[in-house]
């Protein structure tokens, strides 16, 4: 009787061990899962980041700059409109002499699914507009921009692109609490 006690304390303890070591190795096999999706975000964003910054490096027309900015500022608020392109068309075509707006929209609209991020867009095309835009052009462009913008309440990440958009092209503007 006490060989059967024995035998059955062994396979009793062998099997809590097997139990415990399967539960060691899932919990390893989670970290490992956990960093190789990590891995994957970081590359994936490190890929998104190069993307985006192709999609507006080959942009050095300031008119095409100012509609990607436009309707990334939109976007940044809410879906964009028959009203917001009509208005962004013919501040184009009126203001910054664009001989084609609605070609010029139609690539902002798709660069803009390439490049979600308004801050990106901004970041990348400053640049552009403080090189290649006097600052009168510079004060339409954000002046423009305001028009198309929501109240901050309903709009606060539009908001915050167009005040960092007011700041970076013209900064007097930024000091001036009646802008």
């Amino acid at each position: 009787m006490h060989i059967l006690i024995a035998i059955v304390g062994i396979v009793a303890a062998a099997a809590f061990w097997y139990w415990r070591m399967k539960a060691v190795a899932e919990v390893a096999g989670e970290i490992g899962d956990a960093a190789g999706r990590l891995r994957g975000k970081i590359n994936r964003a490190r890929f998104r980041r190069k993307v985006e910054g192709s999609t507006l490096t080959g942009i050095d027309d300031p008119r095409l700059g100012a509609a990607v900015m436009l309707v990334s500022l939109v976007e940044a608020g809410r879906p964009m409109t028959r009203e917001d392109e009509a208005i962004i068309a013919r501040w184009l075509r009126d203001v910054a002499e664009e001989e084609e707006p609605e070609e010029a929209i139609t690539f902002a609209r798709w660069a803009c699914r390439e490049v979600v991020d308004v801050n990106e867009v901004q970041r990348r095309l400053a640049p552009l507009f403080r090189n290649r835009l006097g600052a009168e052009e510079r004060a339409q462009l954000v002046e423009v921009a305001a028009s198309l913008s929501r109240p901050a309440v309903e709009a606060p990440a539009q908001a915050d692109a167009l005040r960092r958009l007011r700041n970076t092209l013209v900064p007097d503007a930024g000091a001036d609490p009646t802008r």
